[in-house]
């Protein structure tokens, strides 16, 4: 796959990364007929294009449009330093980048749910979609098209205030961002993703990964997992995002450990301290896990007990709900109730110890 470098540094001198096609060309040279695909027209036409020496009086060339159809670029500067050029109306047409398909394509190459939406309040930002390395964690990813030198900094400043976990930062280039924004965003673990160095383009496949995914994204999902605590100490169980409750089994190995497995995934074996039900000031169970044993005993169903009342028992299956629910990161209930409301059971599978 032939590389791109001309097109993403583009992206760093071109506001709004939307420009004429006589520029696009020019700036793009070779990598014209691969790039060309991932840009939109937009039907606007400019006033004026490049000049090969910019800076003096009356740059960039104006566009003139003569009654007899023709289009011609001239230089304004009373000495005509530039050559006048003919164009044609294609050239003179506004194209942009196509956020929609760039979008498309990270979510596709990168597994991610699509939201796109623009973040005005950060700049030149578009949130893209959601990176969710297990269910239940959902981490933003942000599209950065800085074109001067604060404004990578600034979207950094502003997305940290409105995201309440770390989040990712797609930008083009890393000349785009300073060193120091670099590092305020790794103290939130937030990081960045360069677009140079990992997204390349066929012009019959459009655009496609340089790395494979799971590499691109490695050190930014150790990093929010490490993160994940429900409690000291706790684990939380890989489940594949979109798995539901009739996926998960789970196993006891004997009276403290089990092993869960998640559509045939296992994460290892886990304890009950592991699973948030372990007692803060002694090393022993807490009774949610003496009650996820009395389910397993009962191959997952718990008739209401005659020697407890039927409040306390509801009360410790609603906490058992909440620590399995955060421990596998699935949001529905694990529990429904038996035919005539004579107790509940479990919505997964559950094996006692043999």
């Amino acid at each position: 796959m032939p590389p791109i470098k001309r097109f993403w540094r583009s992206l760093q001198s071109i506001p709004g990364a939307a420009t004429s096609r006589f520029e696009w060309q020019v700036l793009l040279g070779k990598e014209w007929s691969a790039t060309a695909p991932v840009l939109r027209a937009t039907g606007a036409l400019v006033a004026r294009v490049r000049c090969p020496s910019p800076g003096g009086d009356g740059c960039p060339r104006r566009v003139v449009r003569h009654r007899d159809g023709r289009i011609v670029a001239v230089c304004g500067d009373p000495e005509g330093q530039c050559d006048t050029i003919d164009l044609t109306l294609d050239d003179i047409v506004v194209h942009e980048l196509d956020l929609e398909k760039l979008a498309d394509a990270l979510c596709r190459l990168l597994d991610l749910e699509r939201e796109l939406q623009p973040l005005s309040f950060a700049g030149p930002a578009w949130q893209v979609g959601w990176y969710e390395p297990v269910a239940g964690q959902r981490f933003a990813m942000v599209l950065v098209l800085p074109v001067e030198g604060d404004q990578a900094h600034h979207a950094a400043v502003r997305l940290r205030g409105h995201y309440d976990r770390p989040f990712l930062v797609v930008t083009p280039t890393r000349a785009a961002v300073e060193p120091q924004t670099a590092e305020y965003l790794r103290a939130s673990r937030s990081r960045l993703l360069i677009l140079e160095e990992a997204l390349g383009v066929e012009p019959a496949a459009g655009w496609q990964l340089l790395r494979a995914a799971e590499d691109l994204l490695s050190d930014f999902r150790r990093d929010v997992l490490g993160e994940v605590r429900f409690g000291t100490p706790e684990h939380r169980f890989p489940t594949p995002p979109g798995s539901s409750w009739n996926n998960v089994m789970i196993r006891f190995i004997n009276g403290h450990e089990v092993e869960p497995r998640v559509s045939g995934r296992s994460g290892g074996v886990y304890s009950y301290t592991h699973m948030g039900m372990g007692k803060a000031n002694r090393d022993e169970p807490t009774l949610q896990w003496d009650l996820l044993r009395d389910l397993a005993d009962g191959h997952g169903e718990l008739p209401w007990p005659r020697t407890v009342a039927r409040r306390t028992v509801q009360k410790r299956r609603e906490r058992l709900a909440r620590r399995l629910q955060g421990f596998f990161g699935i949001d529905d209930d694990p529990f429904e109730d038996l035919p005539d409301r004579r107790g509940f059971k479990a919505r997964f599978v559950i094996v006692p110890e043999r």
